[in-house]
């Protein structure tokens, strides 16, 4: 499971700091690290979650 989580996070990375980004331009939003830190696990936990159900139907 460890592989996997680290497969998603170089696409969770650059995603949650663009939409955060966002955030900040389009809706005054002054996030902090910790916050953004947090966004990107939990956009992870549902990936992986994905990711392994898929490759448990495969084997």
């Amino acid at each position: 499971m460890g592989k996997l989580i680290w497969d998603c996070v170089p696409t969770a990375i650059p995603w949650t700091i663009y939409n955060t980004r966002n955030g900040c331009a389009l809706k005054n939003e002054t996030p902090g690290w910790r916050g953004v830190v947090e966004l990107i696990k939990l956009r992870i936990a549902p990936w992986v979650k994905a990711k392994w159900k898929s490759k448990i139907i495969i084997q």
